[in-house]
């Protein structure tokens, strides 16, 4: 019991931090279109969620989806 508890913690945990990483993307997005300066972790967050949109791609054509 206590591994699955600690695994649900675990995916808890990781589903916030993507939640998060998405939402500092998207205001990196914002400040982009607006003219702004983007900082390391505006940078940081559009790289990795660009990286999953393109592996999300890539595999729905692989696969026929």
């Amino acid at each position: 019991m206590d591994k699955a508890k600690g695994a649900g913690h675990a995916i808890m945990h990781g589903l916030k931090h993507e939640a998060q990483e998405f939402k500092m993307a998207g205001q990196g997005v914002v400040k982009l279109m607006s003219g702004g300066k983007l900082d390391h972790h505006d940078k940081k967050a559009m790289l990795s969620v660009g990286k999953k949109i393109a592996m999300t791609a890539v595999m729905g054509a692989i696969g026929g989806g």
